[in-house]
């Protein structure tokens, strides 16, 4: 080990690390611990050993035993330095700094290679492989550490200009600006990415030509003579350009210095463009205003004056515009009312309200005149009002034609409630008259069902009994022998039986007493279904009914009606009859599968006279305080459907006491 080739000798080397120990104490004791981080390398254990031992008190020192392991730390711990300790091979010691060089992690670490060899052609080797520093051992350690301040101190400066240069370069791409730098001889030597936007080039067209080459357009403008003024002059200038090239204008700061000129330059295309409207605009709003008839006028509030007041106040109010600039009070000292005009004016406005105020006033020629005025207040972003803009306009006119239409209108609604009151009680006559009409009608009704009744009562117990005796007798002749024609007289006999008993059915049928409204409708369902074969459904409460006889009248011939119509007219194959005893209410339903029909069209035709069944259908309900309604549509088939007050008597109720129990 006394025979390392790193130092000439282990008392010299000891020596050494006294000097450099007593050093790093006075470093330590001026409290410096922001040391710098050197990664020491040596696949020799005693030289990695013996470089780590003499810098570990100056310096945060890492080491590492291979190549792979000092890759690693590089990356992982990015020490400042590097020092790496190759023996005698040129190749080996160049092919390691090559190799280090190539790799992410040391490609811009700073290296310092101590060897032992001393020939001139090793050295040039490893700084041509890319070493910063050549060191022979041994090496004096006040050396050693000279060499690795400098390498610490030169990557620091590096680090900085870098994070300087990045910063500086966030800088100048922030910037909404175009950024140009010229030289001396009008070459560019910087552009920024919104001149690139801007001009359509990159740096390849524009770095290293001339600005005169580049954009000929810019040749005997302002902006040449501004540009040679300056850097002649050595002062700032600041001018606005039209470039018609590109149809566009320019805000254009010009900074001179010792190695040529910076440009600045702001497109101002669109707030030029801007100014002249406003401009046209400001025109465009003296035309109007003072074209118009209503005043238009600004009030400042913390000034407490008039800003403007449109020519119109003159023949409105009868002053002069001068006169209301000067005095802000001068319309409210007009008004004949109570009112006043520092609503509108006065700083104890507050909010931003837009005010509507009428009032009167006297002009100085001593006429009254109504004025009606508009007030918009304007905030400055924080709730607080500053202006109020307004428009006054004389309403005289416009108020007397009020004041006559409101006399006109109270006029009007007087007759108006007048004759509704007489509309009212001509009303009511009419519902008396109808009413009347409608229990005429009913009883009209009714009286037709008694005699009905009778008549029915009269064919079957007189003639029907009648008929049935001669077919006895004429029976017996028969059966005695008898020459006459018993057969035939039998026959029609029995014919006269059968109509006479259909014809009762018809007027009277005996089951809408005997059994009941919705036994009779039942039954009437199934009878005509039969003689038509079509199927017949029949869904009907045992106890419904209306519990007035004229009410279960009604509802028993439409439905009777219902079902003829049905069953002559839809060629359905299915009718389904319901009858359904709601609250307050009788619901009869008659639907049938057939093809349907245009109801706006029949009922046309049968108002026409060409046929009664529906509207008698919609009448004979109405007559006992119901509603009969038909539905139907070409394809959909046919409902008809009919409500019915109940209103049960004492023979009502016991009907349905008796189904009941």
């Amino acid at each position: 080990m006394d025979d390392c080739p790193c130092f000439c000798s282990r008392s010299m080397y000891e020596q050494a690390c006294r000097r450099w120990f007593r050093g790093s104490d006075r470093s330590r004791s001026r409290g410096d611990d922001r040391r710098a981080h050197v990664l020491v390398y040596s696949n020799n254990a005693v030289r990695r050993n013996r470089v780590r031992r003499v810098l570990n008190g100056r310096y945060r020192v890492s080491a590492a035993a291979t190549r792979r392991a000092a890759l690693i730390r590089a990356g992982r711990e990015c020490p400042e330095v590097l020092v790496a300790v190759l023996g005698r091979d040129r190749i080996a010691a160049e092919a390691f700094v090559r190799a280090f060089r190539h790799r992410p992690a040391g490609c811009t670490l700073p290296m310092i290679v101590l060897s032992p060899e001393a020939r001139a052609g090793f050295r040039t080797s490893v700084l041509r492989a890319g070493a910063q520093e050549y060191c022979v051992l041994p090496v004096d350690p006040e050396e050693l550490a000279e060499h690795v301040d400098t390498q610490v101190a030169v990557a620091r400066a590096r680090r900085g200009a870098q994070r300087v240069r990045s910063h500086f370069e966030r800088v100048v791409e922030s910037i909404n600006d175009v950024l140009i730098m010229l030289d001396r001889e009008w070459r560019y030597v910087f552009v920024n990415e919104r001149m690139k936007q801007v001009s359509g080039l990159g740096e390849i067209e524009l770095l290293g030509r001339s600005i005169w080459q580049v954009f000929p357009a810019l040749c005997g403008t302002c902006f040449e003579s501004a540009a040679r003024d300056a850097m002649t002059r050595k002062h700032s200038r600041y001018i606005e350009l039209d470039y018609p090239p590109w149809q566009r204008s320019f805000d254009i700061r010009l900074y001179p210095g010792e190695e040529g000129l910076t440009v600045f330059a702001s497109d101002i295309t669109e707030v030029r463009q801007a100014r002249l409207d406003l401009a046209r605009s400001e025109m465009r709003f003296q035309r109007i205003a003072e074209s118009v008839a209503e005043i238009f006028w600004i009030f400042d509030r913390l000034a407490y004056r008039y800003d403007y007041v449109s020519p119109a106040v003159n023949h409105v109010f009868g002053v002069t515009e001068a006169e209301v600039l000067a005095d802000p009070d001068m319309p409210g000292r007009l008004m004949v009312d109570s009112e006043s005009w520092e609503p509108y004016a006065a700083p104890r406005f507050r909010g931003p309200v837009r005010r509507t105020l009428r009032y009167r006033i006297r002009r100085p020629d001593g006429a009254l005149r109504w004025i009606e005025s508009h007030s918009y207040p304007f905030d400055e972003g924080d709730d607080r009002v500053r202006w109020i803009c307004g428009i006054s306009a004389d309403v005289t006119e416009q108020v007397e034609a009020e004041q006559v239409q409101q006399r006109a209108r109270d006029e009007l609604e007087s007759r108006v409630a007048e004759r509704t009151r007489e509309l009212a009680a001509a009303n009511r006559q009419l519902e008396e008259y109808a009413a009347r009409a409608r229990d005429t009608s009913r009883r009209i009704h009714q009286a037709q069902e008694e005699e009905r009744r009778e008549i029915a009562r009269y064919l079957h117990d007189e003639v029907g009994q009648s008929l049935a005796a001669l077919r006895l007798q004429l029976a017996g002749a028969h059966e005695q022998g008898r020459t006459l024609d018993a057969a035939g007289m039998v026959d029609q006999i029995d014919e006269i039986i059968g109509t006479v008993r259909d014809l009762s059915r018809e007027l009277r049928p005996s089951v809408l007493d005997d059994l009941g409204l919705a036994e009779a409708i039942a039954w009437q369902a199934r009878q005509q279904a039969s003689a038509h074969g079509v199927r017949a459904d029949t869904e009907v409460a045992a106890a419904a009914t209306a519990g007035d006889d004229a009410v279960d009248t009604a509802c028993y011939r439409i439905a009777q009606e219902a079902i003829r119509n049905a069953l002559t007219h839809s060629g359905c194959t299915v009718l389904r009859v319901r009858l359904d005893p709601v609250p307050e209410a009788l619901v009869l339903s008659v639907r049938d599968d057939g093809p349907g029909f245009d109801v706006d069209a029949a009922l046309t035709a049968a108002a026409d006279g060409a046929s009664l069944g529906l509207l008698g259908m919609r009448e004979r309900a109405a007559l006992v305080g119901g509603t009969a309604e038909v539905r139907s549509g070409v394809g959909e088939g046919t409902i008809v459907e009919a409500r019915f007050p109940r209103r049960p008597g004492e023979r009502g109720q016991q009907r349905e006491a008796a189904w009941k129990a």
